[in-house]
C-alpha cells in the first residue's frame, strides 16, 4: 500500500499551484483523495454517455481502491482491476482485483496470474485513467488493434496546475493510437461546474449477424 499511496501523492503533487508545506501537507493530501470520489462518481456517469456498456464484463488498470472508477459504475457487470496495487481482494461482490498479466495471442485475451491461465471471453471493455504506464498503453493499443472496446480518460478539478497538460496528453495519445492502430478515434471532454471529464475510445462499426 506504501508504494501505491507514494504515487497517488505524486499525482497530488501535480495538481497542486502553491507548494504544500508540511503543516498541511497531510491534511490537504486527504481532502484531494475525497474529493477524488466526487469526481470519480462524475466520471462513471460520463463514461455511460460514450457508449460504455460492459454488459459482459470491464477490466481496468494500473489503478488502486482510491482512484478505481469500476465501483462508480451503475450497472451490473462482473469487473477485474489489473493493478501491482491490489492482489487478489474483492471492492465489492462483483469486482476483483487482480496482480497478473494480460496477453493477447491469436486474438483471444488470457489473464495470467498465482501460476494459472485464464482466458477472459466474457471481458468486453478495457479501460483506464491518466497518468497511464508505457507497459499499459502498448497493451490498450494492441487490444485496440484487436478490435476491443478500449477506453483511456482524465478527470480533475479545473482549478488543478495540470489540468491543461493532462488534455493535452489526451489528445496527443488520440493521434498517436489513430496512427498506430489505422482506426479512427473519438475523443469527448466534458465540464461541469468545477470538474473537467475526458475520454478517448476507437469507434467500432459492428456487424449484423445473420
Amino acid at each position: 500500500m506504501e508504494k501505491y499511496i507514494e504515487k497517488l501523492y505524486e499525482e497530488f503533487i501535480k495538481t497542486q499551484k502553491i507548494q504544500i508545506t508540511k503543516k498541511n501537507k497531510e491534511s490537504s493530501f486527504e481532502r484531494w483523495l475525497e474529493e477524488k470520489k466526487i469526481i470519480l462518481n462524475y466520471y462513471g456517469e460520463f463514461l455511460e454517455t460514450m457508449d460504455f456498456i460492459p454488459r459482459r464484463g470491464v477490466m481496468e488498470f494500473d489503478k488502486g481502491i482510491k482512484d478505481s472508477v469500476l465501483t462508480y459504475i451503475k450497472k451490473e457487470y462482473i469487473g477485474i482491476l489489473l493493478s501491482e496495487y491490489t492482489k487478489n481482494i474483492k471492492l465489492d461482490n462483483k469486482i476483483v482485483g487482480v496482480d497478473g498479466n494480460l496477453t493477447i495471442e491469436n486474438k483471444s485475451i488470457f489473464l495470467e496470474y498465482d501460476n494459472k491461465k485464464r482466458l477472459l471471453d466474457f471481458i468486453n471493455f478495457y479501460i483506464t485513467q491518466l497518468p497511464i504506464e508505457d507497459s499499459t498503453l502498448n497493451l490498450l493499443i494492441n487490444l485496440i488493434k484487436n478490435n476491443k472496446n478500449v477506453f483511456i480518460g482524465a478527470y480533475g478539478n479545473l482549478n488543478d496546475a495540470d489540468y491543461d497538460n493532462k488534455l493535452k496528453k489526451l489528445y496527443d495519445l488520440k493521434k498517436e493510437i489513430e496512427i498506430y492502430t489505422g482506426k479512427n478515434i473519438d475523443g469527448e471532454v466534458t465540464m461541469t461546474s468545477n470538474y473537467y471529464l475526458a475520454c478517448i475510445t476507437p469507434k467500432l462499426k459492428y456487424k449484423k449477424k445473420n
